[in-house]
């Protein structure tokens, strides 16, 4: 007998066990009822199944706006919230375009057993370029954005460059004044100032502006990981605004993923069926049900 799962969901997995067992597997009888019927829903590929999903789910929560809450409220007593929802998937790369769909929505989400695109070192060193730009005087953002390769001084300059904002504290020193300190620092602090004095003029434009130089400048073209952070500054009016909602909507997430602590409530989990194992959800969305996937075939 089977004491956690429907009926149904009993007899589905047990009709796909079937094929890649014994001829002739012992039934398994659940002790849970019925329960509400499977859904299949088909899709052209990978990109639509994201959409399909995350309509789904806004669809059931009531929509992602006020407005759309107050419609669905009127319609139904049925609500949910979205940490509800599980939707597993078996490799990274289904739920890569699954975090973009997510994004485009605006929906939250935590990405669980992954890496999400924020961890992409394209990615942390632009946004780390753009937080020191915003806030010159912060010496955390200054330490930052000195790991960046093009302006990262040698083990022994950079030591000095510490110690000299320890001293300094809490204020943060001059790039020039950095200079004057730490002459061993030269090379980098100058390449940062370069860099400083060409994309601060940038600030006034839209953040993909902004992000498109310096993907034509330092980076590369191909990485998915960066073109799922232009995808985000299209929705965003300034750079600050962009980083506001990376560190409120979606970074804070991916911390919570690697540190201990509580995870944040109210968010759809997106996650591997292998890190399912022991979870319950009263929704669950399983992504790439089709033959030669689920399971993989070699």
């Amino acid at each position: 007998s089977n004491y956690l799962f429907t009926q149904t969901i009993v007899q589905v997995a047990q009709a796909v066990i079937a094929r890649h067992s014994a001829p002739h597997p012992v039934p398994v009888q659940a002790r849970r009822g019925p329960g509400v019927p499977l859904q299949l829903c088909t899709a052209s590929s990978a990109l639509a199944e994201g959409i399909a999903v995350v309509r789904q789910i806004s669809h059931m929560v009531g929509g992602a706006d006020m407005t759309q809450a107050d419609q669905h409220r009127a319609r139904t007593d049925d609500t949910r919230s979205f940490s509800d929802f599980a939707v597993l998937v078996r490799t990274g790369q289904q739920a890569t375009a699954l975090e973009q769909c997510f994004l485009q929505e605006g929906l939250p989400y935590r990405l669980l057993g992954q890496t999400s695109f924020l961890a992409a070192p394209a990615v942390r060193q632009v946004l780390a370029f753009s937080r020191y730009l915003l806030q010159p005087a912060d010496t955390l953002r200054f330490l930052q954005v000195l790991d960046i390769g093009a302006f990262r001084p040698a083990k022994t300059a950079l030591r000095k460059l510490r110690q000299v904002l320890q001293q300094e504290a809490p204020a943060c020193p001059t790039l020039s004044a950095c200079l004057a300190a730490v002459p061993a620092a030269c090379a980098p602090l100058q390449a940062l100032t370069q860099a400083v004095a060409r994309y601060t003029p940038l600030l006034t434009e839209p953040p993909v502006t902004f992000l498109q130089r310096w993907q034509a400048e330092c980076g590369d073209s191909t990485d998915a990981e960066y073109l799922c952070l232009l995808r985000c500054a299209e929705r965003s009016l300034s750079l600050a605004s962009l980083l506001e909602m990376l560190l409120l909507g979606t970074e804070a997430d991916y911390e919570s993923t690697r540190v201990a602590g509580p995870l944040p409530p109210e968010a759809v989990t997106i996650m591997t069926m292998h890190a399912a194992k022991g979870l319950e959800f009263p929704v669950i969305f399983l992504c790439g049900a089709e033959e030669g996937f689920l399971p993989i075939q070699a």
